[in-house]
């Protein structure tokens, strides 16, 4: 699809907003108006709320989530800062490899699809974090217009019966 990914955001945490309350978690936004670009919405929803639930983990006593979008020269920047407990040097190698875990319930598997989903867009993630501290994940995303072999969206959606 073709839109604006400042309204999936939005969209996203309108989904999570009671969540996050009741976790007691704010949200400080700074979002500026990005350029209409194609993506799956889909896709990136499930990695915006990856990401989020990911900091509403790391922060179990409440905190602050800074969520921002910037406009690049031809890119899109979305940045999820979390004031939790951060991600130690020796954790944060693992992070991207399948089934790598810190939490007791956890699949491993949510960045990794993260990472899955940016990489699909012919965007990138990264995370910054020192322990103790709380970890910043940042979303690159490319400005595109057209889609080309290499940017293939999902297949449509078969009606169930």
């Amino acid at each position: 699809m073709r839109g604006d990914v400042a309204t999936l955001l939005e969209e996203t945490f309108e989904l999570l907003h009671a969540e996050l309350n009741s976790r007691g978690i704010s949200v400080v936004r700074k979002i500026e108006q990005p350029p209409d670009t194609l993506f799956d919405a889909d896709q990136l929803r499930g990695a915006f709320i990856n990401i989020v639930r990911n900091a509403m983990d790391a922060m179990p006593k409440g905190g602050t989530l800074f969520v921002s979008l910037a406009c690049r020269a031809d890119s899109i920047e979305i940045s999820f800062k979390d004031t939790g407990c951060g991600i130690g040097k020796s954790q944060l190698a693992k992070v991207f490899a399948p089934f790598f875990t810190t939490k007791p319930n956890g699949s491993g598997l949510g960045l990794v699809i993260v990472q899955r989903t940016l990489n699909a867009h012919a965007g990138s993630v990264c995370i910054k974090s020192n322990e103790g501290s709380g970890a910043e994940v940042i979303l690159e995303l490319p400005v595109r217009l057209t889609t080309g072999r290499k940017f293939l969206p999902s297949p449509p959606r078969r009606p169930t019966r």
